[in-house]
């Protein structure tokens, strides 16, 4: 990925910016909940619960911590 849409996500909530130009994704249900809370702040809108916002970040859930749990099981 390039470094400018690295950084546009961790604008948007998606990844956290690490010294060095490094960067570390974040568990996809906090992803999903951070990045629709600075959306609805950009569009001015009330951030309130979203099940579907919600849903998301469980969908991505199993094959995230597959991935990062990869060589520990």
């Amino acid at each position: 990925m390039q470094l400018k849409t690295l950084k546009k996500l961790v604008e948007l909530g998606g990844f956290i910016d690490m010294p060095n130009d490094e960067f570390e994704a974040m568990h996809p249900r906090f992803t999903a909940v951070n990045m629709y809370r600075k959306m609805c702040e950009r569009e001015q809108k009330e951030f309130k619960k979203n099940l579907t916002v919600d849903n998301i970040g469980v969908a991505l859930e199993v094959s995230y911590d597959d991935a990062r749990t990869k060589y520990n099981k």
